[in-house]
């Protein structure tokens, strides 16, 4: 009896222990969505290195200076609130890996003189943005869902109309210069033809 009142006492969590839990899976959020806005801030630096169109040009901009931007305020947000960490993605090992050895590769194909050039390397550029820039839209759109902090809420609902934003422009991109009609996202038919 008193072995499984032990246990049933040792398998609850406290409220206390909840919200722990809870802010240790929004870190591990925060600090995918610090690490993405980093690279991001960087984007515009594969540019010194490529020839692009100047619409391409412009997009790829903003969308480093959006990196740039939310990346400070992700510090400033943690420097506000202390229980918010950057320290720990909580990847495995196995996950690292296989995201270094897609960046070795992305790398590799962005090369000055052996990587893609003109509308391969746009194309690629393009694609790449608008995966990440996907992917980053419904990241914050969970982390304000799960967030506490209604400052922090309001902010990761901002960060999510940017990332929209710059969603659409990249699909609209892609689809005027490399398709021929516009595509169905859950944002509504974007692009094509005019």
């Amino acid at each position: 009896m008193v072995l499984a009142v032990a246990a049933g006492v040792e398998g609850a969590q406290t409220p206390s222990t909840e919200r722990d839990q809870r802010q240790r899976e929004l870190n591990y959020e925060y600090a995918k969505l610090y690490n993405a806005v980093s690279s991001l801030r960087l984007l515009d630096e594969l540019l010194l290195l490529k020839q692009e169109t100047k619409p391409t040009e412009q997009l790829i901009e903003q969308i480093a200076a959006f990196g740039a931007r939310t990346k400070t305020e992700l510090e400033e947000l943690a420097k506000a609130h202390p229980e918010v960490s950057f320290d720990d993605d909580g990847r495995t090992e196995l996950s690292k890996e296989s995201s270094k050895r897609q960046q070795h590769d992305r790398l590799r194909a962005f090369a000055p003189v052996t990587g893609a050039g003109g509308a391969d390397f746009e194309r690629m550029l393009l694609l790449g943005q608008s995966a990440t820039l996907y992917t980053l839209r419904f990241r914050t759109d969970a982390m304000a869902d799960a967030e506490t902090s209604e400052a922090r809420r309001k902010y990761l609902r901002k960060v999510r109309k940017d990332l929209d934003r710059l969603y659409v422009q990249t699909v609209e991109m892609l689809d005027k210069r490399y398709f021929r009609q516009g595509a169905r996202t859950p944002l509504g038919t974007l692009g094509g033809e005019d």
